[in-house]
């Protein structure tokens, strides 16, 4: 595992190897459906039939749009048996979004949900799941280590979302150099995320190209109850969480996940004390502090907590895995002493290919490796870390104002340069604050220039432009944006946001009152009305997530996050509560 000089070899050739070596393995299990090895390698092969009339040239990309299911994972290795990179596009953004992604890209084929306000691509339905290959000779397109194997969207810096090319080696290299999963060992990790995040590469790829199961979560939003289903159910070993969810669940449902064997945790600063109250739970599980940009291929580096690390300031991001090298640098681009704070570098075979289409950002990220040999690039993190004696490495913080919203990356600089462009708008400015939970979230700054622009206006605008996760909880308008001495936002400067509460009244009934306490406590307000709504008030799924847990405890009502998104008051979520109990 020491060695990072990666034999070339294709994500598809190495899943086609694993499902020779373990053909009647389950490969996936989708609700109550089995897909073995040899089931799934058919249902993709015939699958990749429709598509090589469409792709007419090597390495071209195709979007998806789908739910996460077993078609989905069907869908990802046809295109890769036909030669062509798969994009994987959210169904929650809007369609203005999508246009401009794929459009990036030169995308003309889409698999999934018909989008007819797509313009120039052509939409073919999902595939059917396991198929008999009728006996057609059907050869997979030679796909190449260096080949692009997916591309996703990353928040960029230049207000445009910046396509981040993984190829075919990265992923094989990720699964099988790094050393998180022994090859053949029965591991059964619980497909969850979304899968235009890169944790899906951990959650999908590393088990299927060294034996293992995957579980696919049902579809829509998971919730802690589910998770303590799943787990029990399926029998799942390994899960990977955000660490703003892993903090919900140790505070609400910490026994859900104690079947687990393993836990990868990542995406932000792992607090001590939900780490100690998971632990007091669940100390048989084994818990791991991740850290990875989706530049490097999910995550480059693990930290196994202990009992030690109990009332540390803290958690280290831990070592290097085997596939990467990992460089704490100062100004001067020279390796900085021992516990001295510098901007992180990471190298190795998770490097990705770079920023699709746009050579300049990736000249300006990826780097020749000033530590390395000749050719050897390294990717400016833009984190700022330092390594210990035992080279443990701490993470400390951002050099810019990239921040981490429930484990996505935001550029703060993007989401100014959309709102800056609303009609009406003069001004504007973006800050991340902590909620009453501890988590991240965004409140934006806004100066008018015409008194026809409203707080329900820019919402709308919002909500038809950027992804679910970019979208400010709170929207102030100011009379101007506090500057520092040279010139640039002060930040530390702008007001707390104040939150108009709406009409409705005192909550009137027995679930309503339950509703409603349940609200105060988790938003940390003290007057609400019974018809405003939760996500105007500054919530957002992770708050969602907990509202759902103390609703079920209190009164035993079957509700899920889909009756928050749908019914976000109290008022509403009373009468949903009522109708599932009557």
């Amino acid at each position: 595992m020491d060695d990072v000089n990666f034999v070339p070899c294709s994500a598809i050739a190495a899943f086609e190897e694993t499902s020779l070596n373990y053909s009647d393995r389950i490969a996936i299990f989708d609700g109550e459906r089995k897909l073995s090895y040899r089931q799934l390698d058919e249902a993709a092969t015939t699958f990749s039939a429709s598509l090589r009339p469409y792709l007419t040239r090597p390495n071209q990309p195709v979007a998806l749009l789908m739910e996460r299911s077993a078609e989905m994972v069907v869908a990802m290795l046809a295109v890769w048996k036909s030669g062509g990179y798969y994009v994987p596009l959210s169904l929650r953004d809007p369609s203005l979004r999508l246009q401009t992604l794929i459009g990036s890209l030169g995308v003309s084929l889409m698999i999934g949900r018909e989008a007819e306000e797509l313009e120039g691509v052509r939409c073919l339905p999902p595939p059917g799941g396991a198929q008999d290959a009728n006996d057609r000779k059907i050869e997979t397109t030679k796909v190449y280590s260096e080949s692009l194997a997916y591309v996703m969207f990353t928040s960029g810096s230049t207000g445009e979302p910046k396509p981040v090319g993984t190829t075919h080696g990265n992923i094989v290299a990720f699964a099988r150099q790094s050393g998180l999963m022994r090859p053949g060992a029965k591991v059964r990790t619980l497909l969850h995320s979304p899968y235009t995040f890169d944790a899906s590469t951990f959650e999908l790829w590393v088990p299927l190209l060294t034996g293992g199961s995957v579980v696919v979560a049902p579809q829509g939003d998971v919730d802690l109850q589910l998770f303590s289903n799943v787990i029990k159910e399926k029998s799942i070993t390994t899960l990977f969480l955000t660490t703003g969810l892993f903090h919900t669940i140790s505070k609400e449902e910490p026994q859900s996940l104690s079947g687990l064997k393993e836990l990868f945790v990542g995406g932000e600063v792992l607090q001590t004390q939900a780490l100690d109250r998971f632990k007091d739970v669940c100390r048989q599980v084994e818990v791991y502090n991740c850290y990875g940009p989706t530049e490097t291929t999910a995550f480059v580096t693990t930290y196994k907590t202990s009992d030690a690390d109990s009332g540390k300031s803290s958690i280290p991001i831990g070592r290097p895995l085997g596939h990467a090298r990992a460089y704490v640098l100062d100004d001067r681009v020279c390796l900085a002493e021992a516990d001295q704070v510098g901007e992180l570098y990471i190298g190795g075979c998770g490097l990705a290919l770079g920023y699709v289409g746009n050579p300049m950002e990736t000249a300006e990220r990826f780097i020749a490796n000033p530590l390395g040999s000749e050719g050897e690039r390294v990717y400016r993190t833009g984190d700022l870390a330092s390594i210990d004696h035992d080279g443990q490495i701490s993470f400390h913080g951002r050099s810019d104002q990239q921040v981490k919203i429930r484990g996505y990356r935001v550029e703060i600089f993007e989401l100014e340069f959309h709102l800056s462009r609303i009609s009406g708008i003069s001004h504007c400015a973006v800050k991340a604050i902590e909620d009453n939970e501890g988590s991240k979230v965004l409140v934006a700054y806004l100066v008018r220039s015409s008194a026809v622009v409203t707080k329900a206006t820019i919402a709308d605008h919002i909500k038809q432009t950027l992804p679910y996760y970019m979208q400010p909880s709170y929207i102030e308008f100011v009379t101007a944006i506090p500057l520092k001495e040279n010139g640039k936002v002060d930040r530390e400067a702008l007001p707390s946001p104040t939150v108009t509460l709406g009409a409705g009244g005192a909550a009137g009934d027995e679930y309503q009152l339950i509703v409603l306490r349940i609200f105060k406590d988790v938003l940390g307000m003290d007057e609400i009305g019974t018809d405003d709504n939760f996500f105007t008030l500054g919530g957002h799924s992770l708050m969602a997530a907990k509202i759902v847990s103390r609703i079920k405890k209190a009164t035993e009502a079957q509700i899920s996050m889909r009756d928050i998104f749908d019914a976000p008051t109290v008022r509403g979520l009373a009468i949903v509560i009522y109708n599932r109990l009557k």
